[in-house]
C-alpha cells in the first residue's frame, strides 16, 4: 500500500529525459518516493492510504542550495546593492561580526533553516 499520493498535479523528474508529467502523480512509501507517472494510471496500479490533490500545482524535486550562511539571516536584506566590501565592512561585521549576541547566531541558523524547508530546499552547503 503506498502511504501518500501527490496526484493531479504537473511533476518535473529528475530522470534521464527530465520529463514532465501534466495531470502526473508521485507516489511515497515510507520517506521513499516509490512511482511517478499519470494519475491514473498511478491509482489503477496501487491503493492509496491517503491522497493530496495537487491539481494547478507543481510537484518539485528538492532544491539544493550550494551557498548560504546560515548566520547571516538576521541581517539578509540590510544593505541590498551595496558593492562586496562596503557591504562587508559597513553591514557585515558591525551587524553580525561585533553586533552578534550570545546565541544570535543559533537563531539565525535556526531561522535559515526553517526558511529553506518552507522553499523546499532539502540540502544545502554551509
Amino acid at each position: 500500500m503506498v502511504d501518500l499520493a501527490l496526484t493531479n498535479g504537473t511533476v518535473v523528474t529528475m530522470n534521464d529525459r527530465r520529463e514532465v508529467i501534466k495531470n502526473g502523480a508521485v507516489t511515497i512509501e515510507g520517506n521513499k518516493i516509490s512511482d511517478v507517472g499519470k494519475t491514473d494510471e498511478i491509482k489503477e496500479k496501487h491503493e492509496i492510504d491517503r491522497e493530496l490533490d495537487c491539481r494547478d500545482k507543481l510537484i518539485l524535486p528538492g532544491f539544493v542550495d550550494s551557498h548560504v550562511h546560515l548566520g547571516q539571516a538576521l541581517i539578509r536584506a540590510c544593505a541590498d546593492d551595496m558593492p562586496l566590501v562596503p557591504w562587508l565592512n559597513e553591514r557585515v561585521l558591525p551587524l553580525q561580526g561585533i553586533g552578534y549576541q550570545e546565541g544570535d547566531g543559533k537563531v539565525s541558523a535556526k531561522l535559515c533553516a526553517l526558511e529553506m524547508i518552507k522553499s523546499g530546499t532539502t540540502t544545502f552547503i554551509e
